[in-house]
């Protein structure tokens, strides 16, 4: 079916004139009336065809719903849980030195092309895909060797053969990741995240860049648009929004900080720094000059720095008939691509709460970013206090409901009696219809509530008013992600549980457990008395005592000074002695270093006399060793010659033996010389003198002869 039959399907379905009811509820049941942050929900989307519901919470667990094939007899659209999974783990990026929390962001089932579902999930920085697929849990039985009860059969009981059968039990989703893409691609936080039409790309956004991936490729992606100046000092605007065209994916536009829609066209080239069209509000342009003045939102805020918080883009979305649709935190501005110059519709959403800025500013409500669903015609936004806003572009009516399980009916806000948006698209053809009061809103609708002397009353477009009491809004309770079912009159929208009103329980209950045990309080504070007497006797004894210990304190003062002193003047003495001694190890110290240094001179000068003198005894041992040899060749050569001559008679006659008898003592004493070296202090060395030598050889050639 093309996009034109859809939209007259759906014009066909919806009818605004139709009260709005509750249909379901889902919801966490809390434990011990508390809902930890981890179970709240932060994004819900539908599948193309409305048959699958997922909601995300920001404890990374993604929530799968089935619808019922069949609607009820009423025609209500019935969903059941069909699984749950764990999609995202808090990280620490360690480069960066940044928390990655594990709250979901986006949820975007992409296109099915069979009996398994595949989704995409963000947190603030990874990107992952998950296949659901559905499978039969089998029972197989029948089994030769075990009987019934699976228990085994003894082989000789076997009389014959069987083939076991297998059974369908039941049918079991298995989530799996398919693929997880590169966390490292995005350095700032995912706020936008959308597949193309034939699911084989999809585009993410952050705050100053958006990339295009292709589902094959995980850990590369193309940038198509990056807002990132050279110098971040001066950063002034970035992204907080982006939105691909569902029809031809060519089409890209996306939102900024100070309200400037710019639209993108990716066919005429691949990067689109520079925007095809921008859409600019001529009464944002000259906001900073203005302060405290009103306008088509219903009044500009008192300080231009709210002015530009109250720019701030939450959401933005393509709509049929070439528009584009807007939601910042006052207003929801339709533009039309060919009239840029300003838009064609400003739907006034808070602007009863412009009395209240400074009070939400100071509370951190004026960061609330609240989605916009789009289907047909029709506008889907959220608001506070469970409220959340339907505003149908043919009709020009904007319907208020509360999302609870028995909200009051339906309230056209502002309704047109004939003409629709598409016949003209100036707001001053539309006739206002006085809106008729409903039974049970006294407390939030009222007739000009009056405060400190102004009137607070919002004006619509169509100069319809609707008095809205800001003091009587519960603003923990707030719509910021919503979803239209896609073939159907049906949406699902997330609200936040009343925290104030789980406090104010808890806070009963201790009241309630207090007053079960008053009795014991009253007894406890009559013993409390009669204990404050016995105190007050005793702090009167604690006086006197105190008395006494301070003059024992005087005393004992004085002793210690003294005490003090004496042990200063042993202290100064110790240190004086003390540094008497230090002053004389150092000398000793000194001295014993000149010592060793006196000590090592001699030793070397001892050494070297030691080896001169060693020398020159070296030198005259081996000089007189040579004369004694020449002495001793002489003695022979004389004994040679004496035998040779003739010998006295006397000489003759005496026998051989007992000359050599007699000549043996002078032999000896020709021996070769001992050489006594003694050694003194002096170091003197005793040599044998020459005439004592020529002495003993006169003795001997006297004993020859």
């Amino acid at each position: 079916m093309s996009a034109q039959d859809d939209a007259s399907s759906v014009d066909e379905m919806v009818e605004p004139e139709k009260p709005w009811r509750f249909a379901q509820w889902f919801k966490k049941m809390p434990v011990e009336d508390s809902m930890p942050d981890s179970d709240l929900l932060s994004v819900v989307e539908f599948d193309s065809t409305g048959t699958y519901l997922a909601s995300g919470d920001r404890g990374g667990r993604v929530v799968v719903l089935r619808a019922d094939e069949k609607p009820d007899r009423k025609g209500k659209i019935h969903y059941t849980f069909h699984c749950e999974f764990q999609s995202h783990e808090s990280e620490f990026d360690y480069v960066r030195s940044v928390a990655i929390e594990e709250r979901i962001s986006k949820i975007k089932f992409l296109p099915q092309t069979n009996d398994s579902v595949f989704m995409l999930t963000t947190n603030d920085r990874a990107i992952k895909m998950f296949k659901l697929q559905e499978r039969d849990v089998k029972y197989t039985s029948g089994f030769n060797m075990s009987n019934q009860k699976g228990e085994p059969r003894a082989p000789r009981r076997v009389k014959s053969l069987r083939f076991p059968t297998s059974e369908t039990v039941e049918r079991v989703v298995t989530p799996f990741c398919k693929r997880e893409f590169s966390p490292e691609i995005h350095k700032f936080n995912i706020h936008s995240l959308m597949p193309s039409v034939d699911g084989s790309t999809f585009i993410s956004a952050d705050n100053l860049c958006v990339n295009l991936w292709d589902m094959n490729s995980m850990n590369v992606a193309f940038q198509v648009i990056n807002l990132k100046p050279a110098d971040m000092t001066k950063l002034n605007q970035y992204m907080t929004t982006a939105d691909l065209d569902q029809e031809t994916s060519n089409n890209l536009v996306y939102g900024t900080n100070r309200g400037i829609v710019r639209l993108c066209d990716m066919r005429e080239k691949a990067l689109c720094d520079s925007s095809s069209l921008e859409f600019t509000d001529p009464a944002l342009e000259s906001l900073d000059r203005q302060t405290g003045q009103s306008g088509a939102s219903g009044g500009l805020p008192p300080r231009p720095f709210l002015a530009d918080m109250l720019r701030n883009i939450s959401d933005v979305k393509f709509a049929p008939d070439n528009l584009i649709v807007a939601r910042d935190f006052m207003t929801l501005k339709i533009w039309d691509m060919r009239h840029q110059s300003q838009p064609v519709e400003i739907i006034p959403v808070h602007d009863y709460l412009t009395p209240r800025l400074w009070d939400l500013y100071e509370s951190d409500y004026l960061y609330d970013s609240f989605d916009v669903s789009i289907c047909g015609p029709h506008i889907l936004t959220g608001s506070y206090n469970s409220y959340f806003h339907i505003y149908d572009l043919d009709r020009r009516v904007d319907t208020l409901i509360e999302a609870s399980k028995s909200p009051f009916p339906s309230m056209p806000i502002m309704q047109a009696n004939e003409g629709s948006f598409r016949d003209s698209i100036s707001r001053k053809s539309l006739r206002a219809k006085k809106r008729i009061s409903k039974p049970g809103l006294s407390a939030l609708l009222g007739r000009k509530k009056k405060r400190d002397g102004r009137t607070y009353a919002s004006t619509d477009a169509s100069g319809s008013s609707l008095h809205i009491d800001p003091q009587s809004i519960n603003y923990d309770k707030r719509i910021t992600q919503l979803a239209w079912h896609p073939d159907g009159n049906a949406v699902a929208v997330q609200v936040e549980l009343d925290r104030l009103r789980e406090r104010v329980k808890a806070l009963c209950k201790k009241v309630r457990a207090n007053d079960a045990s008053s009795k014991q309080a009253q007894a406890q504070a009559q013993a409390a008395n009669n204990e404050m007497e016995i105190l007050e006797e005793l702090l009167k004894q604690a006086k006197v005592a105190k008395l006494e210990a301070l003059e024992y304190n005087a005393h004992s003062k004085a002793e210690l000074v003294d005490e003090m002193k004496r042990l200063h003047g042993i202290l100064l003495e110790a240190k004086l002695e003390s540094d008497e001694k230090d002053r004389r190890v150092e000398e000793l110290l000194l001295r014993n270093e000149k010592l060793q240094t006196r000590n090592e001179i001699l030793s070397t000068k001892l050494e070297l006399q030691q080896n001169r003198y060693t020398n020159l005894l070296a030198e005259a041992t081996q000089k007189h060793f040579d004369e004694v040899q020449n002495l001793r060749a002489l003695l022979s050569s004389q004994k040679q010659e004496v035998k040779t001559s003739k010998t006295p008679p006397s000489a003759v006659s005496l026998p051989e033996s007992k000359m050599a008898n007699e000549a043996t003592p002078h032999l000896e004493e020709c021996k070769e010389p001992e050489i006594e070296v003694v050694t003194s202090d002096a170091q003197e060395c005793k040599v044998p003198e020459q005439d004592e030598e020529y002495d003993l050889l006169d003795q001997e050639n006297k004993a020859v002869e």
